[in-house]
């Protein structure tokens, strides 16, 4: 299973998976060092006795937790192997209750993966759970997403809950659970019906920058609009995607290559472009005024924007700023 490598959830699934088991049979190890040193001692009966029950023990460890919880959830199952998720905790860290409501869940738990045939049943399964795992999950209708390890703050994507992308069903399945307490059955009558519809996929890395995908216009931090700028550079010509970089270097936010693509460079000097206009524009007005406020940024917006913005003629963003001088 681990061998689907190309998507981030299981990079991250197959780490916890393996950096486990290794912890394990460290410790299991140690522990067999330990009562080997004590068995030399003793009788051959009592060796039998003991390392009998130091076997049901360790066998028992695997499988202990699968049967003290009842928040047992397969998340995927492919080619008889299924992968489960048990719930140790489930804590709300954040709601909003304004016009665009959302809320923020932090869940622990523990991973496991078992050999199946249809239909697949927890209770009947015999689960090895090979490690633990934390995730951040946004219950949001406009911008669903889950964000496993989160303090490696690595890209992530929004998730198309109502029609997922192949590679998305096992992260649907779990935040479906977690805000909705229901089974994925792939129904979008189901799904619609909660009120999600299709949206575009939004990439963040922090909990501040998904709230920015969000409300932009009310989180000061600049780099709150960096995953929506992304997403448009990204969509433009290889050409245009130069000449934004040109710009930003003639301005003095952009020092690397002219390469048309989308880096740490660029992104830092999209930040510099922010925090060097809200110098001038405090109350961020242009951020309503090319329509940024609402969570989502258009080709025509930005196209809009940039041509309003990159230009010393009387009206234009830049005409009252020192780079006008």
């Amino acid at each position: 299973m681990c061998s689907i490598s190309q998507y981030e959830e299981w990079h991250i699934f197959c780490k916890h998976r393996t950096t486990s088991k290794v912890m394990l049979l460290n410790a299991i190890s140690e522990k067999r060092g330990l009562i080997v040193k004590f068995l030399k001692k003793q009788g051959s009966i009592v060796m039998l006795k003991i390392t009998l029950l130091t076997a049901i023990f360790l066998g028992t460890l695997l499988t202990a937790h699968a049967e003290q919880t009842s928040d047992i959830l397969s998340l995927n199952c492919r080619m008889g192997v299924c992968s489960w998720v048990s719930f140790l905790d489930k804590d709300t860290i954040e709601n909003e209750t304004s016009d665009k409501p959302y809320s923020i869940v932090q869940v622990t738990g523990m991973m496991g993966e078992s050999n199946d045939e249809y239909p697949y049943d927890s209770a009947k399964s015999d689960i090895e759970w090979y490690g633990n795992f934390q995730a951040i999950v946004y219950c949001s209708k406009r911008f669903p997403a889950v964000q496993f390890d989160p303090h490696l703050e690595a890209e992530t994507s929004t998730l198309g809950v109502l029609s997922p992308f192949g590679y998305e069903d096992f992260s649907v399945s779990f935040y479906l659970k977690v805000c909705h307490n229901i089974k994925n059955t792939f129904d979008t009558s189901v799904v619609s019906g909660l009120g999600y519809s299709e949206n575009e996929r939004l990439k963040f890395k922090t909990m501040k920058q998904w709230k920015g995908l969000f409300m932009p216009n009310r989180v000061a931090d600049p780099s709150s609009l960096i995953p929506l700028i992304e997403n448009i550079f990204k969509s433009n010509s290889a050409n245009d995607r130069r000449y934004l970089q040109k710009s930003l270097q003639t301005l003095g936010f952009y020092a690397s290559t002219i390469d048309g693509k989308w880096g740490k460079g660029t992104e830092g000097a999209f930040i510099q472009l922010f925090e060097y206009l809200n110098r001038f524009y405090p109350k961020r007005g242009y951020i309503a005024d090319y329509g940024f406020d609402d969570g989502l940024i258009t080709k025509q917006e930005f196209v809009a924007f940039w041509n309003d913005m990159f230009s010393c003629d009387t009206g234009k963003l830049l005409s009252i700023t020192d780079a006008c001088s």
